[in-house]
């Protein structure tokens, strides 16, 4: 593990120096792709922060609904159709198995579970994906953490408009000491956090676009920043999303594809 962690320490400084926009390379067998975040420069704390609840939807679905006709019930099955119509088909989608958020979604519509706020419903739907593993590590931290990722659909009661994405769960070092290999369900989208501590970053499922990234200490979000607003808001908010993802490696292993490096770079 010391090993593994040096060299990942070497690379990481190699590709912060060579990466202007996207390299990507190829180590061995192992595919390493960098990703530098472009985002204007000021400090974090002149910043305000972007906090919303609820989440702006990628779709809009057929019900036609007016704004004044609210919903106030979302099925399971309602949720795969949007998914199937909208979000299956997505190019982005399975298009490399390697990749931390491009992978092909296999949800388990049998487990999902259902939230909601007064403003926004939500399907939470563990994805199926045998033989593949993600770990991160942090730079300082003393080894790497399980990371767990399920699908997540939500539905503006509203309005009746839909968007689907991938809720991506990186628990800090002494909450996954605590739980030993993370496990997405114990994170409610809307409903209880199982007292999660960690980074919960929401990209959406049809383009990997990160989207939000919320930081939780003991099931409480103490921290949040979404590209849901003006575009001046939106440039703070990646301020914040940079400062919350800095300093991380993830690590993409899947028995059939290989071992993937990917490392999210911030100015």
């Amino acid at each position: 593990m010391k090993k593994l962690i040096r060299e990942l320490f070497l690379r990481r400084i190699f590709f912060r120096i060579s990466c202007v926009l996207i390299v990507v390379a190829f180590l061995g067998q192992g595919r390493l792709l960098c990703l530098k975040a472009n985002v204007p420069l000021c400090k974090v704390s002149e910043c305000p922060k972007v906090d919303e609840d609820t989440f702006v939807v990628s779709r809009v679905n057929d019900a036609g609904l007016g704004p004044d006709v609210k919903e106030t019930t979302y099925t399971v099955e309602e949720a795969r159709m949007f998914f199937e119509r909208f979000v299956k088909g997505a190019a982005a989608i399975g298009s490399d198995e390697l990749s931390l958020f491009g992978f092909e979604l296999s949800p388990n519509w049998h487990a999902a579970r259902f939230s909601r706020t007064d403003e926004t419903l939500s399907v939470d739907i563990p994805t199926v994906s045998p033989g593949r593993t993600v770990l991160a590590w942090r730079e300082g931290d003393p080894g790497y953490v399980y990371v767990a990722q399920k699908l997540v659909i939500v539905k503006r009661s509203h309005d009746g408009q839909q968007g689907a994405y991938l809720l991506t769960l990186i628990p800090e070092q002494s909450y996954s000491h605590m739980h030993n290999k993370m496990d997405a369900e114990i994170f409610l989208n809307f409903g209880y956090k199982s007292g999660f501590s960690g980074l919960a970053i929401y990209t959406l499922a049809v383009d990997q676009r990160i989207m939000r990234v919320d930081r939780y200490e003991e099931g409480v979000k103490v921290e949040g920043y979404g590209l849901f607003g003006s575009p001046e808001q939106n440039a703070y908010a990646r301020i914040g999303m940079n400062e919350l993802l800095k300093n991380f490696t993830f690590v993409v292993d899947v028995k059939s594809a290989g071992r993937a490096t990917v490392i999210i770079a911030s100015h």
